[in-house]
């Protein structure tokens, strides 16, 4: 959420997250991989709004409402793939 509400394009909020994460910014294929999954999972959310939002309702704190659920959906995802990482996880 905090990313969605600062940066205002999708190439900075996967640098940020990546850094944030992983101590490092992304290569170019890296980010190209991650925009192309950003994308699909924004089409997959924006044809099935209930499920991003049973998606974005799981968790400790509520979804802002101000965030189309569709996109906050997506970035979900993007950022569960990245902490998902062996590279996260291990820092190696």
């Amino acid at each position: 959420q905090e990313l969605i509400e600062v940066f205002t394009n999708d190439e900075a909020i996967v640098e940020n997250a990546y850094e944030r994460l992983l101590s490092r910014l992304p290569v170019n294929k890296e980010m190209d991989l991650l925009l192309a999954a950003k994308n699909r999972y924004l089409a997959r959310y924006a044809n099935d709004i209930e499920e991003a939002k049973a998606l974005i309702h799981l968790g400790e704190y509520p979804a802002p409402k101000h965030i189309p659920p569709d996109i906050l959906a997506s970035w979900t995802m993007v950022c569960s793939t990245l902490m998902n990482l062996d590279e996260t996880i291990t820092k190696e």
